[in-house]
């Protein structure tokens, strides 16, 4: 497959939301269709037994053949010695093979080697903990740069020892991507947004109810064809502040994406600037489902 460039990725459409699951165990109660429903975190698709690939693998099969250049897995269970493998194929036995991602660990690099103490366990793989998993939410999503043409996908994930004994997804999104000619301007914003309610004691102690952060990731887009402000402006349409959206804000760039490319929604609709003929302008702010 082609690299995938280092202009930033809205992704909009998920095609899973008409397709069909199958294959593996998954229990009854939390079966593999929550993993397109939107109670994220209540209702996850569970496998009881991750000791067996067998039984921890599924099959997503879309409508018809489709062009697909994004697939991910949002707010998992898996742990940090995690590995997926990603299979695309043109008929449902996957006699013929598209494209497929082979054994890879699901979480790649969360720091620079260098700004780890040698003595750290992760020195050599700049991977997480479990801890500082949680705080990003367990997800690992896949960019192509040239479309994968496929109706038929299969996940396989290999976690066998999984500390909580099953393995939970959360939200599977299956889509392509606008992507621009131009990037977005310098000042790219990343922010945590606080929601710890603060209260205290008569005698002035402060009291936390402590609560998960939220993440906002807001861009602008000075200079748009037509063509790509229309795109931004039919996204906002068609997804509202409802339906998930994910953006990516450098693809290749790995220690970027584990913190500022997540699922979410709009906080604000993309609009339309036109400016003159070729140059136009939008603005992008999403912030983070967490549940």
């Amino acid at each position: 497959m082609t690299e995938i460039d280092y202009k930033a990725k809205l992704i909009n459409e998920n095609l899973a939301l008409t397709a069909g699951f199958s294959g593996g165990t998954w229990a009854a109660e939390l079966p593999l269709e929550n993993m397109i429903d939107r109670r994220i975190v209540a209702r996850p698709a569970r496998c009881e037994t991750p000791g067996a690939l067998a039984a921890s693998q599924f099959t997503v099969t879309l409508l018809r053949r489709r062009n697909t250049k994004f697939f991910g897995l949002f707010r998992t269970n898996l742990s940090a010695i995690a590995k997926i493998k990603v299979t695309f194929g043109s008929d449902a036995a996957f006699t013929t093979v598209v494209h497929q991602i082979d054994w890879t660990p699901v979480y790649g690099r969360f720091f620079p080697s260098l700004s780890l103490e040698w003595e750290d366990a992760n020195f050599w793989t700049g991977g997480a903990q479990e801890s500082q998993l949680d705080l990003y939410g367990r997800s690992r999503f896949f960019l192509f740069e040239a479309a994968v043409s496929s109706q038929h996908i299969r996940v396989e994930i290999d976690d066998p020892t999984n500390p909580d004994g099953y393995i939970d997804i959360g939200y599977l999104y299956v889509g392509s991507n606008i992507s621009t000619r131009f990037n977005y301007q310098r000042g790219r914003r990343l922010r945590a947004v606080s929601r710890t309610r603060r209260d205290e004691t008569p005698s002035g102690h402060p009291v936390f109810d402590r609560r998960r952060p939220k993440r906002i990731q807001e861009v602008s887009y000075p200079y748009l064809y037509e063509n790509e402000l229309t795109a931004f402006f039919d996204a906002g349409m068609q997804n509202d502040i409802v339906d998930p959206v994910v953006f990516i804000p450098d693809p290749q760039d790995e220690l970027s994406q584990q913190r500022g490319a997540f699922l979410g929604t709009f906080v604000d609709l993309p609009g339309a600037l036109h400016r003159f003929d070729g140059n136009h302008q939008s603005n992008l702010a999403i912030e983070e489902i967490l549940a």
